[in-house]
C-alpha cells in the first residue's frame, strides 16, 4: 500500500521539517512494502518493530521518524489510530558526530572511482568535507555555478541567500573527472540534463537531482564499506569545521 507522502508534506511545514519527515516516511513506506503491512491497521508493536528494525539509526533519527509517522497517521487516519498509543521518549542529545582525519582518509580510499557511482561519490564527499555545505545545498548546486578552475562555487543557501565557497586542488580534480563522467552517464541514460552537479544514477529516480534522503542512503552504504561507523551528510559539515579548527583556522 502506497503512503501519500507528498500530499501529506504539502502542509505548512518548514523546509527542515519537510526534509526530516520525508526521510522517515520513505523508510516507513519501504518497510510497509517489505513486510506487507497495512498502515491503517498498524498497532503499537508494529510501530515499535519498524523503528527498531532500523539498525543504523541512532536515537535522534529514530525519534525524528517516530514524530513523522505519528503526524502522518494522525493526518491520514485520525487521532484514534492504534499505533499512536506507542510512546517513544525523546532522549538527551549526545555529542554530535564528525569524522576525524583518519576516518575521512579511510572513507575516501574505500571509494571505487572506476565506476560512475564511485566518481560521483568521491567528488561529492570531498566537496562537502572541503566546504561544509549542507546536504540541501549540495542537492541544489548547479553546474553553472561551480568554477573548477577558480576552485570556487556559488550556491543558494539557508536564509534565501547566495553563498560562496572554495575548495582544494584535489577536490577540483575529482570534480573535473565527475563532470566528464557525468556527461557520459546522462547520454547513456538518455535523459535530459538536470543542471545540478549531482544526480541519481540508477535506483528509483535516475537522472533526477540528488535528494538529502538519497544522500543519507548512499552514506550509510559508504560507511559500512569503509568500516568507519555510521555517518550522515551533516556529519561532514561538522567534519569540515573540526578539521579546519585543527588546521589552525579561527
Amino acid at each position: 500500500m502506497e503512503l501519500q507522502i507528498e500530499q501529506f508534506l504539502r502542509q505548512d511545514f518548514t523546509e527542515a521539517t519537510r526534509l526530516s519527515y520525508r526521510f522517515g516516511l520513505s523508510r516507513f513506506s519501504q518497510w510497509i512494502k517489505q513486510t506487507r503491512s497495512n498502515p491503517a491497521k498498524l498497532n503499537q508493536n508494529g510501530f515499535r518493530d519498524f523503528l527498531y528494525d532500523q539498525k543504523t539509526w541512532n536515537h535522534n533519527s529514530r525519534y525524528s521518524a517516530y514524530c513523522a509517522i505519528r503526524s502522518y497517521l494522525r493526518w491520514k487516519y485520525g487521532g484514534q489510530h492504534p499505533a499512536l498509543r506507542f510512546k517513544l521518549k525523546r532522549g538527551k542529545t549526545p555529542p554530535q558526530r564528525s569524522l576525524d582525519r583518519n576516518q575521512l582518509t579511510n572513507l575516501i580510499k574505500s571509494i571505487d572511482n572506476s565506476t560512475p557511482h564511485g566518481v560521483r561519490n568521491l567528488a561529492m564527499i570531498c566537496l562537502m568535507s572541503d566546504t561544509g555545505l549542507r546536504a540541501i545545498e549540495i542537492c541544489r548546486l548547479y553546474t553553472k555555478y561551480v568554477k573548477i578552475e577558480q576552485r570556487s562555487l556559488n550556491v543558494y543557501s539557508k536564509g534565501s541567500r547566495w553563498e560562496t565557497a572554495v575548495f582544494s586542488l584535489p577536490t577540483a580534480q575529482y570534480l573535473e573527472e565527475w563532470v566528464y563522467v557525468r556527461s557520459i552517464v546522462l547520454r547513456g541514460m538518455n535523459v535530459s540534463d538536470p543542471q545540478t552537479m549531482f544526480f541519481g544514477i540508477g535506483g528509483r529516480t535516475p537522472g533526477r537531482p540528488m535528494t538529502p534522503c538519497g544522500m543519507r542512503d548512499i552514506f550509510e552504504r559508504l560507511a559500512e564499506q569503509a568500516g568507519i561507523g555510521r555517518f550522515s551528510p551533516h556529519d561532514l559539515r561538522r567534519t569540515f569545521t573540526t578539521l579546519a579548527l585543527q588546521a589552525g583556522a579561527s
